[in-house]
């Protein structure tokens, strides 16, 4: 239906490299379906690209709800909180990130020493 369209149309958008007609297109679908999990990762991972720490730190935390048990939610959400500078709270979900998927401990431990 017209989720799968918007959706659709936002890699079209990113596969030509525009990424703002690409978040355009997922605004749209989330206004469609607020619950949209994966419009809402995508839309927090170009937030982040774009250098848009609070759009990314409202989508990646919305997903951190809906998604409660997926490390990839707590990822993107540590992301944006790096960009702000909350190194604390970057740490604590990239541990939440890892704790949730085992195979994620060993590449995060870097990252999470150089945050401490």
């Amino acid at each position: 239906g017209q989720r799968a369209y918007y959706f659709i149309l936002a890699c079209i958008r990113l596969q030509g490299g525009d990424i703002d007609e690409a978040i355009k297109e997922l605004t749209s679908l989330l206004a469609l379906d607020p619950l949209a999990a994966e419009a809402l990762y995508l839309r927090a991972a170009l937030r982040v690209k774009k250098s848009d720490p609070d759009g990314a730190l409202a989508d990646a935390t919305r997903l951190t709800t809906l998604l409660v048990d997926h490390p990839y939610a707590y990822l993107v959400r540590a992301v944006a909180h790096e960009i702000k500078g909350k190194k604390d709270l970057a740490a604590k979900d990239l541990e939440k990130a890892a704790s949730l998927d085992p195979e994620l401990a060993e590449p995060l431990k870097l990252w999470i020493e150089k945050l401490k």
